[in-house]
């Protein structure tokens, strides 16, 4: 025991001082190196004796070189890797057997040089060894074209039923590439091997031979209808998770192709492949409440079982039991979308049929979360079924609500989040389905993960009712301190419809958003609250006071300029609008006093605006405001150099105004009173009897920028007294405000 102990010091001795500074080394990427370098190492392909592991590492920089794409290689070099590679297929070495078929696939080459390593793949094809095979067949449906695949195909199809999975998996995955490439042809022969492995113990084996199927049939609406009602019946042979989850989305797509998208039916194929192909078109439908069948309008004869015809003259039979009506009234597909809230389009009720076996049999959380989410959606494109518990007439959304139940009060974080999610997204558009899980959402409220509350907090909102906003919103308080902003900004979104479902209520929601306005927050989180008030201002003009108060509250101690002047924009134009405007006055006015230049001009010209509408508080503002411009004597001839720096600002703004003077001595004194400004260069002594003057006039704006204008003043007979001023500062707003106050 003491031997032992002893011997385990020693190893965390020397443990500790090979990597007690570790975090000081810098990394070294082993695989790092430039293109030169490296292609000359490639040489040791060649070699004789072959260094496997010295071949292993020129490899991996290969690919790291090719993935990294600083240094592109040419086709010559390409080319020349290319050749050099497949020299290591003398090689029996398993790594690097892999290494090799990895590369390539990677290495772009032209056909011509792929030609020359197929005799080795298809030799590896054929190998006893499963890795080489797989692996091989892997590599091949990448780079063989059409001629190839034609020559290869037997020895496909075999690997297709082979009793490895690996292999099997290989060529599956094959098919799909040469599918969806140039062979498709070839891989449509494959239906009885492909249909064969769907039976398959091995659930990846599954898995792929469905996808393969599906990929093969997604241009026949029919026979994909066919398979999902194959498995309606015989539900336990399809054991694979994502097989399961793979029908379910096509049998969903079914529902949406034929109830929202028809036009598509005619058009285009289930996967959206650009064929002129038609699809499968039913003529045939059923009552929700009977299940009669109809025929179409052209069709005398009574047949008990209704042939189908489909563009591929495939007959689709159904055979229902109608008990309630023996006679058999004639419906056509116009009928149907006349009459859609009667009746069930035969590939929905198909394809629901398998929705419903899916949340009935199964107990895999995975195919019943898929399964739910797939109704989900269909139920939010459904509107006309939006107070019901049906998606197109079909009743399912009650064995759902079962099913979440159940992922509700599970412990797991994962299902529980997963499922609130996808309940928050319908409580949008199905509130009463979802309220009847309201007892267990509120248990979430209580839940450690912040996400799941906000989550079941949000659907709460949208499925409550005018008397538990207040609790609600006294709970939510609790969690808005925490750090994600993305749930905070979506509560805030909830909260605010909430207005305009509950306007009654609209206040409390207005103080809860207010309340948050106030917390050191992110720009984004106080953006979205303030275009929330912005938008409960402009919808509803009852809680405009309430509002606006709120907002004047929030620029007295707002730390974001950009949001500060969006708010004193838009107060200007809604604070005239109040009962009284005074009110509100004060707190633009303290802007003035406390801001920088650009929120003090925006603040000078919303208070001439709100003097300008508002004649009874005209006065005092423009009294007020004589106090922010300062007169500033300058010194003879500074005038004109002032006055030339600033044509840079493109600032200048020119008026003209008709005043009410009797002659030109009066009129010099009148604007300098009114403006606040001293004249410059005893511009301000006038001739006695003259008709007309020019003045140059100085000020700062709250001695912090200068304010110069030109003044021109005529005496005529015909119209009076006519002034043409000309101002400039370094802001145009500035100049347009000091013109302002002169009307």
């Amino acid at each position: 025991m003491l031997k032992s102990m002893s011997i385990k010091n020693k190893l965390q001795k020397n443990l500790l001082k090979e990597y007690k500074n570790d975090d000081e080394k810098n990394f070294v990427n082993p695989h790092e190196g430039d293109k030169a370098s490296i292609l000359q190492e490639t040489r040791v392909f060649s070699s004789y004796p072959l260094n496997t592991q010295k071949c292993l590492q020129i490899l991996t920089k290969i690919l790291y070189l090719i993935n990294k794409g600083d240094d592109i290689l040419t086709s010559q070099e390409c080319t020349d890797i290319f050749f050099s590679i497949t020299k290591l297929f003398q090689s029996n070495n398993e790594r690097l057997r892999r290494m090799i078929y990895l590369l390539i696939k990677n290495l772009p080459v032209s056909e011509k040089e792929i030609f020359i390593v197929t005799s080795s793949l298809t030799k590896d094809m054929n190998s006893a060894n499963d890795c080489y095979r797989a692996n091989a067949i892997r590599v091949l449906s990448k780079i063989i074209d059409f001629s190839l695949a034609t020559q290869i195909e037997r020895y496909l199809k075999t690997a297709v039923v082979d009793r490895n999975p690996f292999v099997s998996t290989s060529a599956l995955l094959c098919g799909l590439n040469l599918y969806n490439n140039t062979s498709s042809d070839i891989v449509k022969k494959w239906i009885n091997e492909v249909s064969e492995c769907i039976n398959s113990k091995h659930p990846m084996i599954q898995f792929h031979a469905l996808t393969l199927l599906c990929s093969i049939k997604n241009q026949d609406k029919l026979a994909l209808e066919k398979i999902i009602n194959s498995y309606t019946k015989n539900s336990h042979t399809l054991s694979s998770s994502l097989a399961n989850c793979l029908l379910i989305k096509y049998a969903s797509y079914l529902i949406y192709c034929t109830e929202v998208h028809s036009e598509m039916n005619n058009n285009n194929n289930i996967l959206n492949i650009n064929n002129n192909r038609n699809i499968f078109n039913h003529n045939i439908y059923y009552n929700k409440d009977t299940y009669s069948q109809h025929y179409p309008h052209n069709n005398k004869q009574n047949i008990n079982n209704t042939a189908i015809s489909s563009t591929t003259n495939k007959n689709h039979h159904h055979n229902i039991n109608n008990n309630n009506n023996n006679n058999n009234n004639t419906y056509n597909n116009n009928d149907h979308s006349v009459n859609k809230n009667k009746f069930i389009h035969p590939t929905t009720k198909v394809c629901f049929d398998y929705l419903k076996n899916c949340l009935k049999n199964n107990k895999d959380a995975i195919i019943l979360f898929e399964c739910i989410k797939c109704i989900f959606e269909l139920a939010i494109y459904d509107q006309e079924g939006k107070n019901t518990t049906t998606v197109f007439n079909v009743d399912i959304l009650n064995e759902c609500i079962k099913v979440c139940q159940l992922f509700l009060l599970s412990s797991k974080i994962v299902d529980k989040f997963s499922i609130i999610r996808q309940i928050n997204k319908l409580a949008h558009h199905r509130p009463y389905v979802v309220s009847k899980l309201n007892q267990d959402i509120e248990n979430l409220l209580y839940d450690n993960n912040k996400s799941i509350c906000v989550l079941a907090f949000t659907t709460l909102l949208k499925t409550g009712n005018e008397t538990s906003i207040d609790k609600l919103l006294n709970q939510i308080n609790n969690y808005m301190t925490a750090d994600n902003t993305t749930f905070k900004i979506k509560i805030i979104e909830e909260v605010k419809n909430l207005c305009f479902i509950y306007p009654n209520k609209c206040n409390i929601i207005l103080n809860f958003l207010s309340n948050n306005l106030r917390d050191d927050e992110s720009y984004q989180f106080k953006a979205s609250t303030i275009d929330s008030i912005i938008l409960i201002i402009t919808n509803l003009p009852n809680a405009e006071e309430t509002a606006i108060l709120q907002l004047c509250e929030f620029i007295e101690d707002c730390e974001y300029h950009a949001l500060l002047l969006k708010v004193i924009r838009f107060l200007l134009m809604h604070i005239p609008k109040t009962k009284n405007p005074s009110k509100y006055i004060r707190y633009i006015y303290n802007r003035l006093l406390l801001e920088n230049s650009t929120i003090r001009i925006d603040g000078m010209y919303a208070l001439f605006y709100i003097a300008l509408k508002c004649a009874e508080n005209s006065k005092d503002i423009l009294y007020t405001n004589r106090r922010f411009i300062n007169p500033k004597i300058l010194r003879h001839g500074e005038f004109k150099h002032i006055w030339d720096s600033m044509h840079n600002y493109n600032a200048e703004v020119v008026s003209k105004f008709s005043l009410n003077f009797q002659n030109i001595q009066q009129a010099v004194v009148g604007l300098l009173n009114t403006l606040n400004m001293v004249a410059c260069d005893q511009t301000d002594y006038v001739e006695n009897n003259s008709n007309n003057h020019n003045m140059l006039l100085s000020a700062q704006f709250l001695n912090d920028t200068y304010v110069l204008c030109k003044a021109s003043l005529i005496l005529s007979q015909q119209y009076g007294c006519l002034l043409k001023i000309t101002c400039r500062s370094t802001n145009k707003f500035l100049s347009e405000h000091i013109l302002k106050s002169l009307e």
